[in-house]
């Protein structure tokens, strides 16, 4: 059953209710003793100008020392109640900012990576990361900091009006006839922030997935010369973003003057009212210092108000964006029910008369496909750009759906199998890898550890490690995202270096040495022969040479597969099958 936002953010107060509650009751604490600060300069200005009568019993009853001592100590006791409190909250309530945030996000991985592929034309790619950080960000604060800042502004607005009403209740009311009709104004502004901030975060959808475009199509655009169109669909959307961002900002703005209303009423009534209580001896200095002070201090509360709805605003409007996938949970569990484990170890690619084109194109890119590949068998595929080499590459990864029947790997239809068998069994190395922003160490050991020497071994393998070792950081030097830092050649040879790290029973090259230099890539070849010994491989190349390694060669054109004579390639290259010159 879908579950909505509310529901499951109460869901998580209640499987964390100790560290809330006690973050809580530290957050009272420390309102306390913020309020009291005021409560400490009235009495100290009234045992100056000797009204004794004002001072509470527990202090004292006479101007003498002893007086002004229990006066600075308990000042320090409340001084230390706060201190205490602070550390608490940050430890506890602050903390679920982050704990919240860690959950969320297994849980939106849990949920996509699971999911059948055909879900993903409906979410792209930019849509998934907005969703994966700008609302994550805003739900993650919902769960601590921004329920921090609302407990605050409530305990906080509550203590300091009571504290005024003891005072003088008659002058407090007055000071204070303007707030009740303060929230609906602020709420009203806040509620057209909200929805502006969802089509906002929508707008930004389609930025980062026009820029997702952009970066996937960059050579495309280059042989085209169509950089000019791209770049104006580019600037088009990041303005239409940034016009709906400043649209959300500009109403944000608004909120501001309302919450300054009731401090700039009150001040004018306690010039009035409250100097003329003082001259007649009805209000003492002190307790017209500490008013002022309560009036001062409301100040930033009710300037939070607008900011705090606004926040639980956005931050449920991006929940609700979040809560949109993991409702999506039963489709990936029914999905993942279905998957299959196969009984075989070792992956063998059956392709049977598949023909295949994508959706939003009629053009068939695959026609009547036949490919049978045996457990270690080296398969080798060449063809020119467009002839659908890529597209067969990721059918047999699983990386495409095709239907039922056609591509089966160790004996189960692709389409039935098992994801979890599929990653730990199948890995492919595409012609432009994905790098992450960070170290060299980082890029290749990813989610696992591998030893200093194992990191080097397969850099020395893909002949990276000389260049490594002149970066100056050496494996912890630093990569851009994509690389960018990195020429062709070095990106394609490290994401193979990622590859070859982990050992898979099948592992799908795409071109990935087509940047890279012809004698560098025969080094390569000569450590990759004994490497992936034994291991299926299904290496797809524009360059004849590249293929040395196969036991076979197809040429795919123009969608059709068909087996190539290398008795000719080898006569021409100066080999023979297998690789041996």
């Amino acid at each position: 059953m879908a579950t909505t936002a509310g529901k499951l953010y109460l869901r998580t107060l209640r499987r964390h209710w100790l560290p809330y509650t006690t973050g809580i009751v530290a957050l009272f604490s420390c309102s306390i003793s913020e309020v009291m600060i005021p409560k400490f300069v009235q009495w100290a200005l009234d045992l100056i100008g000797g009204r004794m009568s004002m001072l509470p019993a527990w202090i004292g009853a006479e101007r003498n020392v002893a007086t002004l001592n229990m006066l600075i100590l308990s000042l320090l006791l409340v001084l230390l109640l706060g201190l205490l409190g602070r550390f608490g909250w940050r430890q506890l309530l602050a903390r679920q900012t982050h704990v919240s945030g860690r959950d969320l996000k297994v849980h939106f991985w849990q949920v996509l990576r699971h999911l059948p592929l055909a879900t993903f034309h409906e979410y792209s790619l930019g849509d998934l990361m907005n969703r994966a950080t700008g609302d994550w960000n805003a739900t993650r604060a919902i769960h601590g900091f921004t329920l921090v800042q609302s407990l605050d502004l409530i305990f906080f607005s509550v203590l300091s009006i009571a504290s005024m009403i003891a005072i003088d209740w008659k002058l407090a009311l007055a000071c204070l006839v303007i707030l009740p009709f303060l929230p609906r104004n602020i709420l009203k502004l806040a509620r057209r922030e909200r929805d502006q901030h969802e089509i906002a975060q929508d707008k930004l959808g389609e930025l980062s997935d026009a820029v997702t475009q952009s970066l996937s199509t960059i050579r495309l655009q280059r042989a085209t010369h169509s950089e000019a169109l791209w770049e104006e669909r580019l600037h088009r959307e990041a303005r239409e973003y940034s016009e709906r961002r400043f649209a959300v900002v500009k109403t944000g703005w608004k909120i501001y003057p309302l919450a300054a209303l009731p401090t700039l009423g009150a001040y004018a009534v306690l010039l009035y009212w409250g100097v003329h209580l003082v001259q007649i001896g009805q209000l003492s200095i002190g307790q017209f210092v500490a008013m002022q002070s309560y009036v001062l201090m409301l100040q930033g509360p009710l300037a939070d108000m607008g900011d705090c709805i606004a926040e639980w605003q956005r931050g449920f409007a991006s929940f609700g964006r979040m809560v949109e996938i993991f409702n999506l949970q039963a489709l990936a569990e029914r999905f993942l029910g279905k998957n299959a484990l196969p009984e075989e170890q070792s992956p063998r690619l059956s392709v049977n008369h598949l023909t295949f084109c994508y959706s939003d194109s009629s053009r068939q890119v695959l026609k009547d496909v036949t490919l049978q590949v045996a457990p270690g068998e080296h398969i080798g595929i060449f063809g020119p750009i467009g002839a659908g080499k890529s597209t067969l590459l990721a059918v047999s990864a699983g990386l495409v759906e095709v239907a039922p029947g056609f591509v089966s790997l160790a004996g189960v239809d692709v389409h039935d199998l098992d994801r979890t068998w599929l990653a730990q069994h199948v890995t492919m190395v595409p012609q432009r890898a994905f790098l992450f922003a960070g170290s060299i160490r980082y890029n290749l050991q990813l989610d696992q550890e591998f030893s200093e020497a194992e990191l080097w071994s397969v850099l020395s393998l893909v002949r990276l490690d000389a260049d490594v070792r002149r970066f100056p950081g050496g494996l912890d030097t630093w990569v851009g995202e994509w690389g960018i830092n990195l020429s062709g050649g070095q990106k394609q040879r490290l994401a193979l270096a990622r590859a070859l790290l982990r050992e898979r029973s099948m592992i799908l090259l795409d071109d990935c040495l087509s940047a890279v230099d012809a004698v560098t890539e025969e080094e390569i070849l000569r450590g990759l022969r004994d490497r992936l010994r034994g291991t299926t491989v299904i290496w797809v190349a524009h360059r004849m040479s590249t293929l040395k390694l196969c036991d076979q060669v197809y040429q795919l054109d123009g969608g059709e597969l068909s087996p190539f004579d290398l008795t000719n390639a080898a006569d021409q290259n100066g080999m023979r099958p297998g690789g041996a010159p």
